[in-house]
């Protein structure tokens, strides 16, 4: 009888050895499709979020650490490089960091009569405005775009004058864009 039960104790042993391998192939195997589903990232499609932000990838939230006067030009340094727009504009023109879901920008505005009126927006990802370039963050290449705000029908000949040109300072706003090593056209 001390043989017949040794016999099924090693058959069993075989038996559960094989199950184990079975368990641990097929379970390698749904490991390998799932890592296969698992979207990955691309230049124009970054994926997961900042836990902080709730921005794609490696944003983080757009923040204005100086804005100072350089010769002729206002510069603003930011978070994401730095712009810069006339001097000659430094009364009027206000600029504030903007952070939403999926995209971060700064807001121009110009001041009229002591309204702040929005003119422009330059936005990092997202897809509001008329794309400008590209900025690299990480290795992870993000749009640049430019929207432009609609002129408010209640202004005067005067004002409309004084929107128009503190729009003007996109121009250079993009122009200073091409300082930064990070961003292509």
């Amino acid at each position: 009888m001390d043989r017949t039960s040794g016999k099924r104790t090693k058959q069993q042993k075989r038996g559960s050895k094989s199950l184990l391998i079975l368990i641990l192939t097929a379970l390698l195997a749904v490991l390998i499709v799932v890592a296969l589903l698992i979207p990955k990232s691309t230049p124009d499609h970054p994926t997961g979020t900042n836990s902080t932000t709730g921005l794609p990838g490696q944003m983080e939230q757009m923040v204005i650490h100086s804005i100072e006067e350089q010769g002729e030009m206002v510069r603003i340094n930011t978070s994401y490089g730095t712009v810069s727009y006339p001097f000659a504009y430094s009364d009027l023109i206000t600029v504030d960091p903007m952070t939403e879901t999926g995209r971060v920008g700064l807001a121009f505005q110009v001041n009229l009569n002591g309204n702040l009126v929005p003119i422009y927006t330059l936005w990092i990802h997202g897809d509001t405005g008329v794309i400008c370039g590209l900025l690299d963050i990480n290795g992870v290449t993000y749009p640049v775009r430019m929207e432009f705000m609609s002129v408010p029908e209640n202004l005067d000949q005067g004002h409309l004058l004084t929107f128009y040109a503190a729009q003007e300072t996109v121009n250079d706003v993009i122009t200073s864009l091409k300082d930064n090593p990070n961003y292509s056209e």
